[in-house]
């Protein structure tokens, strides 16, 4: 975990409870809360998770999609703060953890004259259940793979060969090697 996690935890949930215009007593004792809830791993994977604003599929979650959030969580803390906050910018992109198989990101260009929430695209990131199969390492170098895609959007000329060795190059570049390495193999 990445050492600007927490404080950026602390400083949005202050900033939400100021929006919100609790008073400095309900605003301290939440706070306490707070800080003795992010000394838990697991729950502070689970709030990142929830920054992204993550949209999960409404069928056949369990408890594989728990593990599949706290797995997508510890990738976002492991995350340079950069790129964690170009992520929760991208209000277009969506998140699914479903039954269909292989992870992909879609791509749709919305039509002129509709709008939808005024995105002029929405960008689907679809991850299987079979992932969860997976070791948690290789889990976590998928879900960084997709990351890296949904980042790299911009570059949708490119030759697949040169989408992955870019791909391989920026998750590197984030830390994540031996993840990337592990879902090769």
């Amino acid at each position: 975990m990445r050492d600007w996690v927490k404080p950026y935890l602390l400083e949005d949930f202050e900033k939400i409870n100021k929006e919100l215009g609790f008073d400095h007593d309900q605003n301290e004792w939440s706070m306490d809360h707070v800080k003795e809830e992010l000394e838990d791993e697991e729950a502070v994977c689970y709030r990142l998770a929830d920054q992204l604003r993550i949209h999960f599929s409404t069928f056949g979650i369990g408890d594989e999609g728990w593990l599949f959030k706290a797995a997508f969580g510890s990738v976002l803390s492991d995350l340079p703060k950069e790129v964690f906050l170009q992520l929760v910018r991208m209000k277009h992109v969506f998140f699914t953890f479903t039954p269909n198989s292989g992870a992909e990101v879609k791509h749709f260009v919305i039509e002129e004259g509709e709008n939808i929430g005024g995105w002029d695209r929405i960008v689907i990131v679809t991850f299987p259940y079979a992932l969860i199969s997976m070791s948690l390492t290789a889990l976590r170098g998928s879900i960084v793979h997709e990351l890296v895609h949904v980042c790299l959007h911009s570059d949708k000329g490119a030759s697949d060969d040169a989408m992955e060795a870019e791909t391989d190059r920026v998750s590197e570049e984030w830390g994540f090697k031996k993840e990337i390495r592990t879902l090769r193999e």
